[in-house]
Parts: C-alpha cells; structure tokens; sequence
C-alpha cells in the first residue's frame, strides 16, 4: 500500500507538471497546438489530469483520445492518452476513424480506445 501511494502521488506531481506546462505555453502562444502524451496507470490521477487539462484550456478546444490495450482494472499500465489543444482541422474526424482500429490491432480483446472534448470548439 506505501508504495502504491508513493506512485501515485508520483504520477500527481508528474501530471501538475505537464499542466503548468501547458499553462505557460498557452500564455505565451494562445493559438498553438499543443499535444500532451500521458501513460494510463493511475486512473484517479489521470481523472484528476484531465479535470485540469480542461481547466487550463479555459476556452480553447481540447480533445483527449486514449488508446487501452489491457482492461482497465489490469492494473499497471493499460494504455496511453493525448491531451490536444488547439486539434487543427479534420484530426478529430481522423482519430475517430482510426481509434477503432489501433485498439483491434494492438489490443488484447478488451482493448479499447475512447475520444472526448474536454472542450469542445466554438
């Protein structure tokens, strides 16, 4: 249990990074695309990612596409995430096109792949 706990509070400190990251990005170039790659393991830390990734987009649209190749309750790593903001034109038609069939191919059967505006465009 410490250890998991130390882990997890790891991956919190990692992903507050990532979003100040973001934010000082965003303040200096508004109209950027920026595209933030996150390991799934921890699934309340990614929750909590992804409320702040929404919260440092403000307005902005911000796409998240996740791709898990294991169960969601596998524990451990079962996947990977994308924060995008600022997605150019048509990539959104495009993932969607594509996500189905990255999680056939590189998933066991319950592989799965998810697409959500954390904000959506104007």
């Amino acid at each position: 249990p410490g250890l998991c706990r130390d882990l997890s509070r790891l991956a919190r400190a990692e992903f507050d990074r990532m979003l100040q990251a973001l934010g000082d990005g965003l303040r200096r170039w508004a109209t950027g695309i920026y595209l933030l790659w996150h390991p799934v393991k921890d699934l309340r830390a990614v929750a909590a990612y992804e409320r702040g990734a929404r919260r440092v987009a403000g307005d902005l649209p911000c796409l998240l596409v996740e791709l898990s190749v294991r169960p969601r309750d596998a524990g451990g790593l079962i996947g990977s995430g994308l924060v995008i903001v600022n997605p150019p034109y048509g990539m959104a038609e495009m993932l969607e096109e594509a996500g189905p069939w990255l999680a056939d191919a590189l998933g066991d059967p319950t592989g799965a792949w998810r697409m959500e505006w954390l904000v959506p465009p104007r």
